[in-house]
C-alpha cells in the first residue's frame, strides 16, 4: 500500500501530510597521479578522504519490543512498526546488552534504549546529506561521495526541519505525481503540526510537482517542507536502504 496514495486509509493519509500539502501548490570520482623518475613511468590511483562515516549500523525490532528511558530503566514505550510500517532505525549509542536508537516519533530527535536480543542489527554504508543553504542534496556510500543533485526545499514559512534524520518508509514507485522512488523520513516539520488535521506532518524525497525549471537552474525554496526532486535524480535513490542516516543541515 502507496504511504501517500489512499486517502481513504487512515494511516497512509497521516504519514502523507505535508507531501499531500505539496501537491496542492503552484507551480568522488578517483584521481589519478603519474610520476616519471629514471625508472619508467608508473601510474597511482588514489581515493579521496571520506567525509561521513563509512557505514551506520541499524536495529530491526522483533517484532513490537519495549523502549526504555535508560538500560535496564523505565519502560516509556514500544517500537516496531509506524504507520504500519516495520522500523529499521539508526543505532547511536551501545552500552553493554542496551542500545540508543533513533525513533519515528515527534519529537524530532527522540531516542529511546531497547535491549539488543530484542532487535535484529545490520548496518547501512549509505548516508544522505541536504544542505539547505545550497540547496543540494548529497549521497555517500561506504564514506565516499557517489552522486548529488539540485532539490527544491521549503519555503521560509514551511521549513524544512534540520537535525539528524533516517529513511523511515520506502515507496516504489511513490503515488501518482509523486515520482518513481519516495523516501519517507522520521523528520517532522516544525512549521506544521497538524495538516488538515491528520496530527502530523512528514517531511519526504519526492516528485518535483511542476518546479522541474526551478530546481534544474540550483534548486530554491519552493515546497512546504519536502524535498522535491527530479525524476531522473529519484531514480538513483533505488537501493539506499531503510534506516539509512539523512542529516538535514543549515
Amino acid at each position: 500500500m502507496a504511504l501517500l496514495a489512499a486517502s481513504a486509509v487512515v494511516i497512509a493519509a497521516a504519514v502523507g501530510v505535508l507531501l499531500v500539502q505539496d501537491d496542492t501548490e503552484p507551480v568522488v570520482a578517483a584521481t589519478t597521479t603519474t610520476t616519471t623518475t629514471t625508472e619508467p613511468p608508473t601510474t597511482t590511483t588514489t581515493k579521496p578522504p571520506t567525509v561521513v562515516p563509512p557505514s551506520t549500523e541499524l536495529a530491526s525490532p522483533k517484532g513490537e519490543v519495549p523502549t526504555y528511558d535508560r538500560p535496564r530503566g523505565k519502560e516509556i514505550g514500544t517500537v516496531g512498526t509506524w504507520y504500519g510500517y516495520p522500523m529499521t532505525m539508526p543505532i547511536v549509542e551501545k552500552k553493554g546488552q542496551w542500545l540508543r536508537i533513533m525513533m519515528p516519533e515527534r519529537p524530532n530527535g527522540l531516542t529511546a534504549w531497547v535491549h539488543r536480543d530484542s532487535v535484529t542489527r545490520s548496518t547501512t554504508p549509505w548516508r544522505m546529506v541536504l544542505k539547505l543553504s545550497e540547496t543540494r542534496v548529497r549521497v555517500y556510500k561506504d564514506g565516499y561521495e557517489v552522486w548529488s543533485a539540485p532539490v527544491g526545499i521549503g519555503r521560509d514559512h514551511t521549513r524544512t526541519p534540520t537535525g539528524q534524520y533516517f529513511v523511515a518508509v520506502i515507496e516504489k514507485p511513490g503515488p501518482a505525481g509523486y515520482g518513481p522512488i519516495v523516501l519517507n523520513l522520521n523528520a517532522h516539520s516544525e512549521d506544521i503540526q497538524s495538516w488538515q488535521g491528520m496530527g502530523d506532518a512528514i517531511t519526504a524525497f519526492h516528485g518535483p510537482f511542476g518546479a522541474e525549471a526551478l530546481i534544474r537552474a540550483g534548486g530554491g525554496k519552493v515546497s512546504n517542507g519536502c524535498i522535491r526532486m527530479l525524476p531522473e535524480d529519484q531514480i538513483k535513490m533505488d537501493g539506499i536502504a531503510l534506516g539509512s542516516p539523512v542529516d538535514i543541515v543549515p
